[in-house]
């Protein structure tokens, strides 16, 4: 399928990540606090419903988080709650946020690293990022499609940082072996065509990132 060659069916490609935690009963959020729990509840879903692709994460707070946004668990996803650039953060602070070593961003890291080793000879692995659009709206709030409509210096700027801590984890993903890298953007369709001809660069930048290391990148609106 990645090679665009001929296959017998089309594979079966499931983003599950709380159903998995729900089949071993245990919270969602419990998961991102300790990987080997995390792995063990995406395996075990894989075994039994024998899908082509594992979904190490899907979580699209994941990075807000890192950068300290607070979050609340609703229904079993996490929700955005507060906003960084709203609080004291300068958009010029943002380059220098750690992602790769805060919040749950390690928890998934190893995950991944330890599905790769279990399971990447018999399974497509696919890795989710949050799409720039969305994180930029989650570090900046309520005011963002505002901006974002304006194409501001400002936003310009935002989203050009916050590409960057993206391309950091489309980076560290690839060195894991992630097979595919999904770009998760639900604020691109609140943009209209305007929207989508403005970010495809960055969304270029991270696909070019994941081809270098012979990943496939896909956006999922």
């Amino acid at each position: 399928l990645f090679e665009y060659k001929e296959i017998p069916r089309p594979p079966f490609l499931p983003f599950v990540f709380s159903f998995a935690a729900k089949l071993e009963q245990v919270p969602p959020k419990d998961t991102l606090s300790d990987p080997n729990l995390l792995f063990k509840v995406q395996r075990n879903a894989q075994r039994l419903f024998r899908y082509d692709g594992v979904c190490v994460i899907f979580n699209t707070s994941l990075e807000a988080e890192a950068c300290g946004c607070s979050v609340v668990w609703e229904k079993g996803m996490p929700k955005v709650l507060t906003h960084p650039l709203n609080e004291g953060l300068n958009v010029d602070e943002i380059q220098s946020i750690p992602i790769e070593k805060r919040g749950y961003v390690p928890t998934a890291f190893e995950a991944a690293n330890r599905l790769k080793m279990v399971m990447g000879k018999d399974v497509a692995l696919l890795a989710v990022i949050t799409g720039p659009l969305t994180f930029a709206s989650h570090l900046k709030g309520p005011s963002f499609i505002t901006h974002a409509k304006k194409h501001s210096e400002e936003f310009t700027e935002l989203m050009e940082e916050a590409n960057r801590l993206l391309i950091k984890l489309c980076r560290k993903y690839c060195e894991l072996g992630m097979d595919v890298i999904v770009i998760v953007e639900h604020m691109l369709g609140r943009l209209g065509a305007e929207g989508s001809n403005f970010i495809s660069p960055f969304l270029q930048t991270l696909s070019n990132v994941a081809k270098y290391y012979n990943a496939v990148s896909y956006t999922h609106l």
